[in-house]
């Protein structure tokens, strides 16, 4: 699969789950997914957790942030990975095969 479709996809898929979580449409959500109620509890226990991201990155969680009117980034970065906890059928596609954007 060409680089850019899977970028494609995988961004589109992130945007449909922002949509559902702000509560517009529910299309692509994996029909074994668990019940939407579990995972939209606002008050639960987190964990921190430091990762290190490129600007690119940061840029595309907070245009999102900013999109969507999402708190902050965390929540934003917390809607990507709830939506593939979901999706287990992007799985393959997300974490499948092996990627380097930036190696020289």
């Amino acid at each position: 699969m060409p680089f850019s479709s899977l970028i494609s996809q995988i961004f589109t898929a992130a945007l449909d789950f922002i949509s559902w979580v702000v509560g517009r449409s529910i299309s692509n959500l994996d029909p074994t997914a668990l019940d939407r109620r579990r995972y939209t509890k606002m008050a639960t226990t987190k964990q921190t957790f430091d990762i290190q991201l490129n600007t690119d990155q940061m840029a595309f969680i907070r245009s999102m942030k900013e999109k969507y009117e999402i708190a902050d980034e965390s929540k934003t970065f917390r809607v990507i990975i709830d939506y593939l906890m979901v999706t287990r059928n992007v799985h393959d596609a997300v974490f499948g095969q092996s990627r380097c954007f930036r190696c020289d």
